[in-house]
């Protein structure tokens, strides 16, 4: 197959997508990945949903059924960031500073043999991050600043520097069905700003600042909806997401996350909400549904494709996550009259206060462990004991509504530790999550007695627990 390291099936019972457990509102759960899912993605109409991995892992499940048809790896282990689907059939996506395309024959859904690949071009110098389809042509952006506009005939591509690198890429929907429509371009770019361009000319229209950094999401609202154009961008950076008329905002929501998107009709804009994605109404933006069940932050988001413009749209949206797993959920035509539906947000119970050892065994800081609903298991340190303190500090920091600790501590997945009295899953997380952070290599993590907390003056309870959870 050319540019694909591997490319097999499996037809053992666990490639097939899981059914979910009883009370969840996810219409089936696909497992298989084994590192955070970066990318999801409807092709082929709609028939086949592609999703990747921090690692390049691609599989891809067969819709309505979402059965397993395939997987992919690549080496060496590299992100993929995100699907485009044309119009014929083609699939596009980054690899790397590449292009790569492929041709899907009619009966692929049937026979993997009709899938051919190519790469489609290398206009790029770094690694390319967003791929878009419309109805004319392709366009990528990617970490060296360029955006290119690609033909996919002849594989050439008109470049152009927007000096920050390209995170995320939109336009306006009717450039997606009509290839002389026309229309804008959004791109996010690592510096908080958006730039929009005119779609017909490829010229800039103007720029504005969005977010303090990392536009990671742009999706424009489809305009037959409103009557107007309006763009939603979404930054972890500052744990919020903007809907924009022109260069001002008319809504924002605290939302920490990577990824928001319009649904193709208008009528709803997604985003995560940490480890859950929120569904609200496209005209006031009331919360009309909110989908619980992944575990750790909600990092890709997409909507089924609809058939025309003016379509109103049913059909299934498809979230990503840092739990290395994908949900499918289902919508119909009346989903915008209900209530919220699934589980409203819930105080996590795990939490308690700990200490810190380095090798050595020194005593390097006290702390507690959490499960923040936004974040999942964490570890943050109220005291470093390197320093000299006395217990009033100790006893004031833990006391008080605001102090919530100094730093977060984590360690890398090389580290060995050991962590004595905790819920399995913060040892997991401490094992092989989250990057080292400020924290000391080769710590041990020990939940405190309660000796121990009233050696220390801790309360069971500090009063700013509740909120931050």
């Amino acid at each position: 197959m050319g540019i694909f390291d591997k490319l097999f099936r499996r037809q053992s019972a666990g490639s097939e997508a899981q059914a979910d457990v009883a009370g969840e509102e996810a219409l089936c759960v696909l497992s298989g990945h084994e590192a955070e899912i970066s990318a999801v993605g409807f092709v082929l109409g709609g028939k086949l949903l592609l999703t990747g991995d921090t690692r390049g892992k691609v599989m891809a499940w067969k819709a309505p059924s979402f059965e397993r048809h395939f997987e992919l790896g690549h080496e060496p282990p590299a992100p993929i960031y995100c699907f485009a689907g044309g119009d014929q059939g083609d699939v596009y996506y980054g690899r790397g500073a590449a292009v790569k395309q492929w041709k899907t024959g009619a009966g692929f859904l049937d026979d993997l043999s009709e899938l051919q690949s190519f790469t489609l071009g290398e206009a790029h110098s770094k690694e390319v991050v967003p791929v878009l389809s419309t109805a004319r042509e392709l366009i990528s952006g990617g970490y060296d600043g360029k955006l290119c506009f690609w033909d996919r005939d002849s594989g050439e591509a008109r470049a152009g520097s927007l000096k920050s690198p390209i995170l995320s890429l939109a336009c306006t929907s009717g450039a997606l069905y009509e290839p002389e429509a026309g229309g804008l371009l959004a791109a996010g770019h690592e510096d908080g700003t958006v730039t929009i361009f005119d779609l017909e000319k490829h010229e800039p229209l103007g720029r504005f600042k969005a977010h303090e950094r990392d536009v990671y999401a742009v999706s424009f609202q489809n305009v037959v909806f409103n009557r107007q154009i309006l763009l939603a961008t979404c930054s972890p950076a500052d744990r919020v997401v903007r809907v924009w008329k022109n260069d001002q905002v008319i809504a924002e929501f605290e939302a920490p996350g990577f990824t928001a998107t319009f649904s193709p009709d208008g009528r709803f804009l997604a985003h995560g909400d940490g480890t859950q994605v929120v569904i609200r109404e496209g005209r006031e933006w009331k919360v009309v549904r909110r989908l619980a069940g992944h575990r750790y932050l909600v990092s890709a988001l997409a909507f089924s494709p609809s058939d025309s413009l003016e379509a109103r749209w049913a059909g299934w949206l498809a979230s990503g996550s840092h739990d290395r797993t994908v949900r499918v959920w289902s919508f119909d035509d009346d989903t915008e009259t209900a209530e919220q539906i699934g589980a409203p947000p819930q105080l996590p119970p795990e939490w308690g206060w700990c200490r810190v050892h380095v090798r050595d065994a020194q005593l390097k800081a006290l702390g507690y462990y959490y499960r923040d609903r936004h974040a999942g298991p964490s570890v943050n340190i109220l005291v470093d004991l390197s320093s000299p303190l006395g217990p009033e500090l100790i006893r004031s920091r833990a006391s008080s509504a605001g102090y919530r600790g100094s730093s977060t501590f984590r360690l890398a997945a090389h580290e060995t530790i050991q962590i004595e009295g905790l819920p399995a899953d913060f040892a997991a997380m401490m094992r092989t999550r989250y990057e080292q952070c400020d924290g000391p290599a080769g710590a041990v993590v020990l939940k405190l007695t309660a000796a121990e907390r009233a050696e220390y003056g801790l309360p069971d309870s500090p009063p700013w627990i509740a909120t931050y959870l």
